[in-house]
C-alpha cells in the first residue's frame, strides 16, 4: 500500500514537472550551444552561419531545408532560455563522449571561421566542454583538430 503510495505521488510529480518545461529534443539543444558560440562576440558573421548551418546538414544529415528549420527553432530556444544548463543537461543525458567531441569541435570550427577567434568565443566553448563534460584534453584537441583544419 505505502509502496503504490510512492510511486502515484512519485507520477504525479514527475507529471507536473513535465507540464512546465516544453520538450528539448538533443538536436535542438546541441543548435542552440552553437548559436551560443555565434553569438558570443557580439557581431555578425555570415560565415559563423554558414558553418553552424554546414554542421547540421553533415553531422546530423539533415536536409538544407530540415536544417534552417532547426537552426530557426534553435535561435527561438537560445533567446528563451537564460541558462545553458537546460540544453547541456540534455546533451549530458543522450549523447557519448564522442558525440560531445563532435560538438566542440563544430564550435572551434564555427568561431574560427570568420578568421579570428575573439576571446568571448574561447571562454564560451570552453565553459560548454566543462558543462557538457568533456575531458579538457578532448578539448584541447578538439581545438588543435579545428585550427590545423583551418
Amino acid at each position: 500500500m505505502v509502496k503504490q503510495l510512492i510511486n502515484r505521488l512519485s507520477a504525479l510529480l514527475t507529471q507536473d514537472a513535465n507540464e512546465g518545461t516544453p520538450s528539448l529534443s538533443v538536436e535542438s539543444a546541441a543548435v542552440a550551444l552553437l548559436v551560443e558560440v555565434c553569438q558570443l562576440d557580439a557581431e555578425d558573421h555570415p560565415q559563423e552561419e554558414a558553418a553552424l548551418k554546414r554542421w547540421i546538414e553533415q553531422s546530423l544529415g539533415w536536409s538544407s531545408a530540415e536544417a534552417e528549420q532547426l537552426l530557426q527553432e534553435s535561435r527561438q530556444l537560445h533567446e528563451q532560455e537564460n541558462a545553458l544548463y537546460p540544453m547541456t543537461r540534455q546533451i549530458n543525458e543522450q549523447w557519448n563522449e564522442a558525440q560531445k567531441f563532435d560538438l566542440i569541435l563544430a564550435a572551434w570550427r564555427i568561431a574560427l571561421s570568420d578568421g579570428e577567434l575573439h576571446r568571448l568565443e574561447e571562454h564560451g566553448i570552453r565553459r560548454i566542454a566543462d558543462l557538457i563534460y568533456l575531458p579538457h584534453s578532448e578539448y584541447i584537441r578538439a581545438k588543435l583538430t579545428a585550427q590545423q583544419s583551418d
